[in-house]
């Protein structure tokens, strides 16, 4: 999808994806750090471990957070939650799952709506 978005061949093998995250400058990580899930079912997760995404984008200099669907934002939301104080935390956008069980949204509105907000990303400062 991601390939979609900035209109490149997609890469393959693991150092063709990290060579094009680099140069797009995109970190892809998890809210969750550990969870008991029965099989990839969003709606069974249950006994969460957050990972700690605010020492994260400290620590990286993070300035944008993009979530890939509803849950992820949910499950976001109540990570922020349990943080004391999250100011200067980064801003962050919900957009649509990239998940085959997103039937909703087809390929071409997904990559249009993530296009919006890499494009927009691509000049944030």
């Amino acid at each position: 999808m991601l390939a979609a978005v900035y209109q490149e061949d997609k890469p393959n093998s693991i150092e063709e994806k990290t060579a094009f995250c680099k140069k797009h400058r995109l970190a892809l990580y998890d809210v969750i750090e550990s969870c008991t899930i029965v099989g990839s079912s969003d709606s069974s997760i249950k006994d969460i471990v957050f990972a700690d995404i605010f020492g994260l984008c400290q620590q990286a200099g993070i300035k944008k957070i993009l979530l890939n669907g509803k849950t992820a934002g949910k499950t976001f939301q109540k990570y922020l939650a349990t943080l004391d104080n999250p100011q200067g935390f980064p801003e962050f956008v919900v957009l649509p799952s990239t998940s085959p069980a997103n039937a909703a949204c087809s390929m071409d509105k997904l990559v249009e709506a993530w296009r919006a907000v890499l494009i927009d990303f691509a000049t944030f400062k």
